[in-house]
């Protein structure tokens, strides 16, 4: 289910909701204060790779980057902030 931060901070009532849990962020890696606040939403971080296949595809771009990198002086994919 796709539910924004501002509708989540305003629909969830822990009288309706018993708990919430989040795992991917609008504005990753940051995260909304008011979701933090809340004591019955629960904050994780993203974990749709913790499968083996994923973890080999990370890899192999780090190392492709990293290379990129040493030859041509960018990386196919640099983190924004440090770009």
């Amino acid at each position: 289910m796709y539910v924004t931060n501002l509708t989540l901070t305003k629909q969830a009532d822990p009288l309706q909701l018993a708990s919430v849990g989040l795992d991917v962020f609008v504005k990753e890696p940051e995260v909304d204060e008011r979701l933090i606040s809340m004591p019955h939403i629960t904050l994780l971080p993203h974990v749709g790779t913790e499968n083996r296949d994923a973890r080999r595809k990370m890899e192999v771009l780090a190392l492709t980057n990293l290379r990129d990198y040493l030859v041509t002086g960018k990386g196919l994919t640099p983190v924004p902030e440090c770009a």
